[in-house]
């Protein structure tokens, strides 16, 4: 090899290194950062649950925020700001997605917020993000600075405070105090949500790892955090208003999730000598009602609430639910919830 080619050869090795780096560090941008917060308040960020302990905490694209008996107020990079209400999850993505078809494609920036229970407060901020407020049924395009939004594990409800909203599936239109009878119902909304629960028992099992320090707790630990950021992108993915491209990011998300919870339980099966992994053939399609152990409980009396968007106080709420069947082609992981 003669000098010349050996000074290219490098060159091309230092060039694909700084893109690497920089790839790395861009991925690693925080989107957003707690700016403030009271009580328990979780970010779910890659394999990890962390409890909110500080203001400045950096929030990233596909982290998702939850709280039990507080509140979190995030802050964006174009200044946009968010509110998430007591016992609500919300997942927080911000992407460059594609739209049309060959000479005539688009790109834009956008901005979605899925809250898969609770509800949430959104300012938009000053780029020019297009902000997406979604649930697990519906789809939100907002056209307007300010909004407050809500699921119930049944219907999605939206106040538009400044400007206004592009509505696509079931959305109800309702006044401030709706909002406010909702927010009383919160805590048993949240108790019904699969998904609530799978994270605030992924957190309990982060919490038993770091006491006990052992490499099966730390095992299990990850298993139950991977399993439920699977479904919850598997129950958004049900939501039959979701754009094509919007549904093309969450299955990239979703297949590396799936890989990563493949190496987690077999890395747990390696541990406990216990059968490997567990296949799902079909992905969650509605939420059922379970109980399981949750961090954050307290006493509450509740009653039925019915939407209404013209009154102003005591609506009420019919709540149906459906169980879900799950098919499993091999012995489930010891880690597995039923």
């Amino acid at each position: 090899m003669n000098r010349r080619s050996g000074t290219a050869l490098v060159l091309a090795f230092l060039c694909l290194s700084l893109f690497a780096v920089l790839g790395s560090a861009h991925a690693a941008t925080p989107i957003a950062r707690i700016s403030q917060f009271k009580g328990e308040v979780l970010v779910v960020s890659g394999e990890q649950v962390l409890k909110v302990t500080r203001e400045g905490q950096p929030v990233n694209d596909g982290d998702y925020v939850q709280t039990g008996n507080g509140e979190a107020h995030l802050t964006f990079n174009d200044g946009a700001m968010m509110i998430v209400r007591p016992y609500t999850n919300s997942l927080i993505q911000e992407a460059e997605e594609q739209r049309g078809w060959l000479l005539f494609k688009t790109k834009d920036w956008v901005r979605r917020i899925t809250c898969q229970v609770g509800n949430l407060w959104f300012k938009s901020g000053a780029s020019v993000k297009k902000n997406y407020l979604q649930s697990p049924t519906a789809v939100c395009g907002l056209r307007g600075s300010v909004s407050e939004f809500g699921y119930n594990n049944v219907m999605t409800y939206i106040r538009e405070i400044e400007g206004s909203a592009d509505l696509a599936g079931p959305v109800q239109r309702v006044t401030e105090d709706f909002f406010k009878n909702l927010q009383a119902e919160a805590q048993s909304f949240a108790l019904q949500n699969t998904v609530y629960n799978k994270l605030n028992d992924a957190y309990n099992r982060t919490v038993q790892a770091e006491k006990t320090g052992t490499a099966l707790d730390r095992a299990e630990a990850r298993v139950g955090t991977l399993e439920a950021v699977t479904l919850s992108i598997e129950s958004i993915l049900t939501n039959p208003n979701l754009a094509p491209e919007a549904r093309e990011t969450l299955n990239g998300a979703l297949q590396k999730v799936n890989s990563d919870l493949k190496d987690a339980q077999d890395e747990l099966s390696s541990i406990t000598g216990q059968p490997k992994t567990m296949e799902t053939t079909t992905p969650v399609s509605t939420e059922a009602l379970t109980t399981t152990t949750v961090l954050w409980t307290t006493t509450t009396t509740t009653t039925s609430l019915a939407p209404t968007t013209t009154t102003s106080a005591g609506p009420t709420t019919t709540t149906t639910t459906t169980s879900v069947t799950t098919t499993t082609t091999s012995q489930v992981s010891p880690t597995s919830n039923p």
